[in-house]
């Protein structure tokens, strides 16, 4: 017998993915559902029924839930009124967030959400600053005297375990008692953890190889995969490595068996990474002789889709959950971050930003974006929704009298600035 239960969560308009304990700012919502066919269902929250039904001949459902109040929910399938509920699915509504300007420190280069994206982490100088991005306001910091400068720096074990690159190694950090356990000799320049969690990825620039880090043993080994490593992703199915180079292309490496497959050959060296979440496309930023440049390629056949002339100066790009928009960063004089609709190429929305955006990170529902200005010292918060002017993201006079200068390049491996 197939019991009810809930298959997936979206948001409505939009269908954006909502995961399981997710949250997201729309009101409305739609559930799919599965059970046995021509079965009657009902979906309820505490004492109230909100939708009832019956599945369909193939056993599914469609349900939309609307002008639901913000807060958590915790909404309840089952068969009928005097039945017992045999699938649940928690979310959280949301108001909007505060986008514009937040003060973290010296040099922020990268930015870490926890899994439902209530939290970034930003390692600066001495200290994780914790952001409480519902309020776009700081917690307080989690100290790491050890922590000179750093690039980025990734979550496991459900968030209580830090990977923070340092600035010639890696500390692993229990952020349940904001002590350092453990200290790898790995020079890194960008990291992502692995999607189970399992494993950490680091571009070893120095080694020109990917270090594949095991989370619980700090064990690692180094897979040569082109000179100088930049930024990563992971596939949605956690089964393939993508890496940025600049040996003109993004090596794939198999997540399980730690080999690469292949290299997509791009012509240029490559910066910034971003994959679609089907894994069907990579795009990939970096610089020619007087200008950057932005590609989508086919991550089968290697074939460029479209090319885009960028900025001088362009760094790290992120894509949303639905794969429908890539964001990419310039570091220029412009300073800014453009929306780019990844079908046609069509740039959307330009935000400027504080000087020296580098990376960015997507929020879980797909409505702002958290940007690190390491010349600045700030965290820009960016709404991304259709037509939002992000007029607060330019404002930083709340900022008087801290330093605004550029970082010089020789702080960073290779010259990278």
């Amino acid at each position: 017998m197939t019991l009810a239960s809930f298959r997936s969560c979206t948001s409505f308009p939009g269908g954006t993915p909502i995961p399981y304990g997710g949250s997201t700012q729309s009101k409305d919502i739609e559930f799919i559902g599965e059970g046995l066919p021509g079965a009657p269902y009902e979906i309820f929250e505490n004492s109230n029924v909100l939708a009832r039904g019956n599945f369909n001949l193939s056993g599914a459902f469609v349900e939309r839930l609307q002008n639901l109040s913000s807060g958590s929910h915790l909404f309840k399938l089952r068969e009928h009124g005097s039945a017992l509920p045999t699938s649940d699915w928690a979310l959280r509504i949301r108001t909007s967030r505060p986008i514009g300007s937040i003060l973290v420190g010296l040099s922020p280069w990268g930015l870490t959400l926890n899994d439902d994206g209530s939290r970034g982490y930003v390692p600066v100088g001495g200290k994780l600053q914790v952001i409480d991005t519902d309020n776009s306001t700081l917690l307080a910091p989690i100290n790491i005297p050890k922590l000179i400068s750093s690039w980025g720096m990734a979550l496991t074990h459900n968030g209580a375990r830090a990977f923070v690159l340092n600035s010639s190694d890696t500390l692993v950090v229990d952020l349940t008692t904001s002590t350092v356990i453990a200290t790898l000799p790995i020079h890194g320049t960008w990291i992502v953890p692995a999607r189970d969690g399992s494993k950490v990825f680091i571009s070893n620039y120095a080694q020109h190889a990917l270090a594949v880090v095991d989370s619980n043993s700090f064990l690692f080994s180094n897979i040569p995969v082109g000179q100088l490593p930049r930024q990563l992703a992971t596939s949605l199915d956690g089964n393939r490595v993508y890496v940025a180079h600049s040996s003109n292309a993004v090596a794939v490496v198999d997540a399980r068996t730690l080999v690469v497959l292949k290299q997509i050959h791009t012509g240029f060296p490559v910066y910034g990474l971003a994959v679609s979440p089907d894994g069907n496309h990579v795009y990939a930023a970096g610089f020619l002789t007087t200008h950057s440049v932005l590609v989508k390629l086919d991550s089968s056949t290697g074939l460029t889709i479209w090319t885009l002339n960028t900025g001088t100066e362009t760094r790290g790009l992120a894509i949303n959950h639905s794969g429908t928009r890539v964001y990419c960063c310039y570091r220029d004089q412009e300073s800014k971050v453009i929306t780019i609709d990844a079908l046609s190429s069509q740039i959307l929305a330009t935000a400027q930003l504080p000087v020296g955006p580098m990376s960015l990170e997507i929020s879980p529902d797909d409505q702002n974006a958290y940007v690190p200005c390491l010349d600045s010292g700030i965290v820009s918060v960016i709404d991304l929704a259709p037509g939002a002017s992000n007029a607060q993201a330019q404002d930083v006079s709340s900022l008087a009298g801290e330093s605004v200068e550029r970082i010089p390049k020789e702080r960073f491996p290779g010259g990278v600035d």
